[in-house]
């Protein structure tokens, strides 16, 4: 028996502190269900559906509904060859066992007319001085015509530049000097540059900068190694963050749902509450730990009413197997203005079942610098006679672009490729300490 409303106010996902009362446990007393005889055959066969199934919206839809029931009952019984993700959908683990196949072409072909020219590809030889205004030659009627007069004869092309250089390329055994207007490089193309191999490695002279110090928010600070690790095990931070209105959801799927059980959850949840407070962190404890499955609708629905009441920080612990909530995750938190912080649940359990006290710290360090850092500052050594690297009236601009990879371009028609922006990453030291950064991304699509 189901209900397809849903109370006001109430959330789609388990919470914990109510755990064991089911959302509809408030509705329905007692559900009895009676199983009679069937009155002739037991077997229903798939060709019979159609004839059976009532069309009429004022006919019975029971023989349907029953057809639905047992056809999903084999998959959620067999969860080795099965992954059930909500009420309609399932996935084969293995599809080889149930006789499909992976085939690299097509089983049928046909063949039609494409009247669209190809584009010519051929290497590029030289590039020559002469333009497509100043180069002639005479066509197939015997007429001297420039290159550039040609182009608008023969394809209807005004070139915006005749006075750039030719490119020289063969077209079958004879030469062909094309503008450089209609011709474009390959995507991922190589070219040789003029570049060689020397047999002596390069020498050049530098010098030696020595590690800066790390200073804490206690007036402690500590100097790297030569391996640029130290020591920061109870320390206090720069600038502790205040977290006071935040939760935990937990995103899996049925089987590993059972491997971060709610005892343990709140045993992580209080070694995060602990360590962040030794760091001076003034953290509260998180208003609600909830369990979700990796759909996008139940996920913006968690950011929806996150919004509703005002938390600013969500902290989410996903399955190793779920790869493709992340990406939703930072959409939703550019969107909705809620910081966020995934955490795989594999490290989760190290923590729990290991102790892995490293591994805290450095979710720790993170923690506090998405809800408002630094955990330290850097300050440079002085050499005598040079100048101070990081005044404080000194403002430093960090750009950083992120294109797409170029292999993966190729595989793209031109129109896709061309849409994909470039990200483009912006960062600032105008705080009041020259070695705190803050920044921001924009994209830029290509004109």
């Amino acid at each position: 028996m189901e209900n397809n409303s849903r109370p006001a106010g109430r959330h789609p996902l388990r919470d914990c502190s109510q755990f064991g009362q089911g959302p509809y446990s408030d509705r329905y007393q007692t559900i009895t269900i009676q199983l009679s005889q069937c009155e002739r055959n037991f077997i229903i066969h798939g060709g019979e559906t159609e004839q059976k199934v009532p069309t009429s919206p004022n006919e019975d839809n029971s023989l349907k509904q029953f057809l639905e029931i047992i056809t999903s009952q084999y998959a959620l019984t067999n969860p080795d060859d099965f992954l059930t993700l909500g009420p309609a959908t399932s996935y084969l683990m293995n599809p080889m066992k149930h006789g499909m196949h992976v085939r690299r072409r097509p089983q049928e072909t046909q063949r039609c007319h494409s009247p669209q020219e190809a584009p010519v590809i051929s290497p590029i030889t030289n590039v020559v001085s002469e333009t497509p205004r100043q180069k002639k030659f005479r066509n197939a009627a015997g007429v001297e015509q420039s290159i550039g007069e040609y182009f608008l004869d023969r394809y209807a092309l005004t070139l915006e530049r005749p006075d750039t250089p030719l490119i020289v390329t063969h077209l079958g055994k004879n030469l062909a000097y094309l503008p450089m207007e209609p011709v474009y490089v390959l995507d991922g193309a190589h070219a040789s540059a003029g570049v060689e191999i020397t047999s002596e490695p390069l020498v050049a002279r530098g010098r030696l900068l020595h590690n800066p110090s790390i200073e804490y928010g206690d007036s402690t600070s500590v100097v790297p190694d030569a391996a640029a690790r130290w020591d920061s095990h109870r320390k206090l931070y720069l600038n502790p963050a205040k977290v006071t209105k935040w939760s935990v959801v937990v995103i899996s799927n049925g089987r590993s749902r059972e491997l971060l059980s709610e005892p343990m959850l709140k045993q992580f949840v209080q070694s995060l509450i602990s360590e962040a407070r030794s760091r001076g962190i003034e953290v509260h404890e998180p208003r609600s730990l909830l369990y979700g499955s990796p759909v996008c609708q139940e996920i913006s629905y968690v950011f929806k009413v996150a919004a509703s009441s005002a938390l600013d920080f969500l902290f989410f612990i996903t399955t190793n197997e779920i790869t493709t909530v992340h990406c939703h995750l930072k959409r939703l938190e550019r969107e909705h203005e809620i910081v966020t912080k995934d955490l795989m649940m594999g490290t989760a359990l190290e923590i729990v079942c290991h102790s892995k006290k490293h591994i805290l710290e450095n979710i720790v360090n993170k923690f506090n610098m998405k809800n408002g850092g630094p955990n330290y500052t850097l300050h440079m050594p002085r050499i005598s006679g040079s100048q101070d690297l990081f005044p404080n009236d000194r403002m430093v601009i960090g750009i950083a672009t992120s294109m797409e990879n170029m292999c993966h371009r190729r595989d793209l028609s031109r129109s896709t490729a061309d849409q994909i922006p470039t990200v483009i990453g912006v960062a600032v030291n105008i705080k009041s300490d020259p070695g705190d950064f803050i920044g921001d991304y924009l994209l830029q699509r290509k004109k």
